[in-house]
């Protein structure tokens, strides 16, 4: 343990050494950080070490980060980096910054702070986890998938990057599909009616159930060509499906997998927390699903699966906009934390570094 003035901060090298009472009283704040879900993060992805920090005022858990040297990217959520990305991927590997968030599920997970912690504690907050960063020979530190309020938090001491918007459905006022699509306006209605009639003229159907470990290959090989078709990097462990029905019960989530003359051609899952929903693990095999409105068809059914498992907040993800609008969603921006270790070259990257902002956004 060390010392920061009235907060004390643990360091936990295993999430199975975290004190579940005191991490979870924290992570009520925001879903999927919960010690359970951590677990299951952490057996679920390859080359994944984090550090867990806690701190605690007076025996009371005040703040608490995910924070690891980060060497395998999904560069396609951020849209300036796209063309890059031959050259990107193997200097990012090399230098492994510290990152701080929960990968993949992790949507504003950077920090998991207590409505009790003033400015002075969050200062330290942050000077704690850049000590560790620079420590462990990281020559910058990024803070994942920030919120506004927590971004504005940050500033002016880290460079401030959007990274994309996340599309964020409200499924409160709606208990049945039929419910929700009544509810869009009509020319959203109609072509979201459009769109699924088209896949189903196409022979394609939808059959949404628990996570199925005997689809492990089909379900791995549909995932790895959308990663690689977007120049990503697959993620996770070759058992991660039987790995995740070992942790998640089914209550908690659901697999979509969408077939065209009896063979799989995309999937996604979908994953519960609370009231909240995530869309992830998308996979296509495009030869079959491209003019086919597959994807179309298999996206729009997220919708059944997450009313019948009493989801009123769906995150669909940053990627295909014209669909997500079609479908309703709300665009909830997110964005990345960089400080580097050298203060020249923190200068020099605010002065070179892309950061696109939102349409609308002041400069």
């Amino acid at each position: 343990m060390s010392r920061s003035g009235a907060l004390t901060l643990s360091l936990f090298d295993s999430v199975h050494a975290l004190p579940p009472r005191l991490w979870d009283q924290l992570a009520t704040q925001r879903p999927f950080t919960s010690v359970a879900w951590l677990a299951f993060v952490a057996d679920i992805m390859d080359d994944w070490s984090p550090r867990f920090l806690l701190w605690q005022r007076n025996g009371e858990p005040m703040a608490a980060a995910i924070c690891y040297r980060q060497r395998r990217f999904h560069l396609s959520a951020h849209g300036a980096l796209r063309m890059g990305q031959g050259v990107l991927r193997p200097l990012l590997r090399l230098l492994a910054p510290m990152t701080c968030g929960v990968p993949v599920f992790g949507s504003h997970s950077a920090l998991l702070l207590s409505p009790q912690l003033d400015a002075w504690g969050f200062d330290t907050v942050v000077r704690d986890i850049e000590g560790l960063a620079w420590r462990s020979g990281a020559q910058w530190l990024g803070f994942d998938s920030l919120d506004s309020a927590m971004m504005a938090q940050l500033a002016p001491r880290y460079l401030r990057y959007f990274t994309h918007d996340e599309a964020t459905l409200d499924l409160s006022p709606y208990t049945t599909y039929a419910d929700y699509e009544q509810g869009l306006p009509k020319k959203k209605r109609s072509e979201i009616r459009r769109l699924r009639n088209r896949a189903r003229d196409a022979g394609v159907t939808v059959a949404i159930g628990p996570i199925d470990r005997g689809l492990a290959p089909t379900v791995r090989r549909l995932i790895s060509e959308t990663a690689a078709r977007h120049g990503n990097e697959f993620l996770y462990t070759n058992d991660f499906l039987t790995r995740a029905t070992t942790h998640l019960p089914e209550s908690s989530q659901r697999m979509l997998v969408v077939s065209k003359g009896g063979d799989a051609i995309g999937t996604v899952s979908l994953f519960k927390c609370g009231e909240h929903g995530l869309v992830k693990w998308i996979g296509l095999d495009y030869a079959q699903t491209e003019g086919s409105y597959a994807y179309h068809y298999l996206m729009t059914e997220t919708v059944t699966a997450a009313l019948a498992l009493g989801i009123t907040r769906l995150n669909l993800g940053g990627q295909a906009w014209a669909l997500k609008k079609h479908m309703g969603a709300d665009a909830v921006p997110r964005y990345a934390a960089l400080r580097w270790r050298n203060a020249p070259v923190q200068r020099l990257v605010a002065s070179f570094l892309i950061r696109p902002k939102r349409r609308g956004e002041a400069t």
